[in-house]
């Protein structure tokens, strides 16, 4: 419809009522929501249009699948009538609809015994052609609409139980009956017949017979009725009168049911005559046009066209209607833009507008952008003349160095600086509230040097480089304050204020304040007591190992272990030994961690009361799951689930997992569940409820019988 200009033009000449007279409010809302929809498809900026409104106003689901035939021949019912109420002097947007899509058939019966004929006109918005068997054709064939046209009007024999009744005769005869085009429609709406009832089923089903499409479909029709004239063997091919019209639009069904499925459109930009698909939010240009269109004057062309199955609605536009809308469309767009008041009259104009505003915006991001890329590829020149050629001792660490002064830099930091992209301007918009390469920001709390852990991350360069980089980012950061500002000196001059201030007062130097002395003794207990921690952790780890391969029992206090946190806790271990040795998977694989990387807090609690072991990979309780709500473990002898270790091992468990849940192996008794006295008697109630509860019953019986 958005590229049916007659239909686009009429709607947006339509505007709602002001004079109090009596509307369909809703209908005015619809109207107005499709004023904007096709105005955008047609005139707007955007590539993708959201239909979301226009389905609120018609209280319609977003997901909810409609039959596009049946529903516009609901909307435009509707539409009929409000554009019709909306006329105040009758003017010609009532007739809207009907002198688009609107024509007349003129049935003409003809008696076999009498030859009396008697005539009726019947007006149409679309017209429904039979496919496939109706046509006679063998299935899996194709079949071009042209033939489908011609079938539709071949006259019909009205015989045997369908014998029309003749006033003449008075009685019931055979006669025939044809059909003829009264009155063509500029736009001739066709629908396929491509959903049929099947008796056998009866469910309706969907014809896939392959149809062809012509370019240019020729459909005869008679002027008046007196054309037709007395001859009672005149046929409709003797009239010699034509009409010529040209696809402009298919829509398809793809699917095989008759229930559901996904629509598509191929439809011509009247304007240029050129295909687009439309497919949801993607569009698609068709240099050829429609895939099962042809030239129907050769017959080259038709033998090597490929036949449709899902082509289900086709609009055919009249030559000379086609020709004069597409000048109409090209006057009006010449004088929507050529307009200067900013007066938002109508729908175009403010559509105009809009497009006109969204391109400035469009433009101001481009230049944006150019001027971004121009800067990255100064800062890229700058960096090969002034650093690259000239100094190697970037590529050094701290120890090559053995004279002069070296200055340390953050490494993400340079990693953005030499990468020539836009990472660094997230550092240029953190300037504006502290200087450029401020290293004062990276002290520890003392403010006496850089915690450790701060200063691994980071570089020892040469002061001389230290000073290049740093007269780089200042003039990249002027020049990224002006693309930011539009060009605003003063806002530039406010900013840059703050890198006048004396180099020396950012720097953090080798001999100097590199390292905080007290946060490297913190570092270094630190340090000592998560190795001595992985060392329990690997000592837990290969007594684990060793207790599952050797089956001797011996002699000794056996404690039980949940089998569950066994495997648990090996699979964690194993992958945390392949992060540290660069093996693991994920982003940093194939680069070892540093010691002080490694994680290792869902091994530690420092309240077990806040963390129960569901919230962390690792049971730090070790046997929560086998152990009960009276504190034993009724699992004892299901090995299933528990595993025995001796006391060295679980000596091991307690160095790494203090806060551990101890079950001693106790000789087997006669209870039935492990060590836990108070689950046996439980259980045991609840098998000996049943037993009690049918004792009770016969003793209530019993008792009522005696009464």
């Amino acid at each position: 419809l958005a590229q049916n200009l007659g239909f686009a033009h009429g709607i947006f000449s339509w505007k709602r009522r002001t004079d109090g007279a009596e509307v369909n409010s809703r209908m005015d809302r619809v109207l107005e929501t499709m004023q904007s929809i096709l105005a955008r498809m047609r005139y707007g900026p955007c590539s993708i249009v959201c239909t979301n409104e226009f389905s609120a106003a018609l209280s319609l689901e977003n997901n909810e699948m409609q039959d596009p035939n049946e529903f516009a021949r609901l909307l435009f019912d509707r539409m009929r009538e409000t554009l019709r109420s909306s006329c105040i002097d009758g003017g010609d947007l009532g007739d809207l609809l009907p002198s688009i899509f609107g024509g007349s058939f003129l049935y003409i019966t003809t008696c076999s015994e009498c030859f009396q004929q008697t005539r009726k006109s019947e007006e149409f918005m679309e017209v429904t052609l039979p496919i496939a068997d109706d046509v006679g054709l063998q299935q899996n064939s194709s079949v071009d609409i042209q033939r489908c046209v011609d079938f539709y009007l071949d006259p019909e024999h009205l015989v045997r139980d369908n014998q029309y009744f003749c006033s003449n005769c008075n009685k019931k005869c055979d006669a025939k009956r044809e059909l003829f085009f009264k009155k063509l429609p500029p736009v001739l709406n066709v629908q396929l017949a491509r959903y049929v009832f099947d008796r056998e089923t009866l469910a309706k089903r969907k014809v896939k017979t392959k149809v062809l499409l012509p370019n240019e479909l020729r459909v005869p029709f008679i002027v008046s009725d007196s054309q037709y004239g007395k001859k009672q063997n005149a046929s409709f091919a003797n009239s010699g009168v034509e009409a010529d019209y040209v696809l402009c639009a298919v829509q398809n069904h793809l699917g095989s049911s008759a229930y559901q499925g996904h629509y598509t459109a191929d439809v011509m930009d009247w304007t240029t005559g050129r295909f687009y698909e439309f497919n949801d939010g993607e569009v698609t240009l068709l240099e050829d046009g429609p895939v099962s269109s042809f030239e129907p004057d050769s017959d080259e062309d038709r033998r090597l066209t490929r036949g449709s199955e899902d082509a289900y609605n086709l609009f055919y536009v009249e030559k000379s209607y086609l020709s004069m809308k597409s000048l109409d469309e090209i006057a009006k767009v010449t004088e929507i833009n050529n307009r200067k008041q900013e007066t938002h009259d109508n729908v175009l104009v403010s559509m105009k507008f809009e497009r006109d505003e969204h391109y400035d915006r469009e433009e101001k991001v481009q230049k944006k952008m150019n001027r971004r890329t121009k800067r990255l590829q100064e800062r890229s020149n700058l960096i090969c003349r002034r650093l690259l050629f000239r100094d190697k001792a970037l590529m050094g660490h701290a120890s090559d160095f053995s004279s002069g002064q070296s200055v340390w830099l953050d490494s993400s930091m340079l990693r953005c600086f030499f990468s020539c992209d836009d990472s660094l301007d997230e550092y240029f918009r953190k300037a504006r509230v502290a200087s450029i390469l401020n290293n004062n920001s990276y002290l520890c709390k003392h403010s006496n040097g850089l915690n450790p852990y701060v200063a691994c991350r980071g570089k020892l360069v040469s002061f001389e480089m230290y000073k290049a980089v740093k007269e780089i980012i200042e003039a990249e950061y002027e020049s990224f304050l002006r693309d930011e500002s539009d060009g605003d000196e003063t806002h530039v001059v406010n900013c840059t204020k703050k890198l006048k201030t004396p180099l020396q007062e950012f720097v953090i130097t080798k001999d100097s304040n590199i390292q905080c002395k007290r946060c490297g003794l913190s570092c270094q207990s630190e340090m000592r007591g998560k190795l001595k921690f992985l060392e329990g952790i690997v000592s837990m780890y290969d007594a684990l190992a060793e207790e599952q391969s050797d089956n001797e029992i011996v002699p000794d206090l056996r404690y039980a272990i949940s089998r569950n946190f066994v495997t648990s806790f090996r699979k964690y271990v194993e992958n945390k030994i392949k992060n540290l040795t660069g093996k693991g998977k994920g982003k940093n694989e194939g680069f070892p961690h540093e010691i002080d990387d490694l994680d290792l807090d869902d091994l530690r609690s420092k309240d077990v009361a806040k963390r129960p072991f569901e919230d962390g990979p690792i049971d730090i309780l070790v046997n929560s799951k086998i152990t009960c709500e009276h504190g034993h473990c009724p699992t004892m002898f299901n090995f299933r689930s528990v595993h025995e270790i001796s006391r060295k091992t679980w000596n091991e468990v307690l160095s790494v997992f203090p806060n551990a849940i101890e079950h001693i192996i106790c000789p087997p008794n006669e209870w039935a569940i492990g060590n836990c006295q108070q689950c046996y008697e439980e259980k045991q109630r609840s098998i000996e409820f049943p037993e009690k509860m049918e004792i009770w019953r016969s003793r209530v019986i019993l008792e009522g019988s005696d009464c």
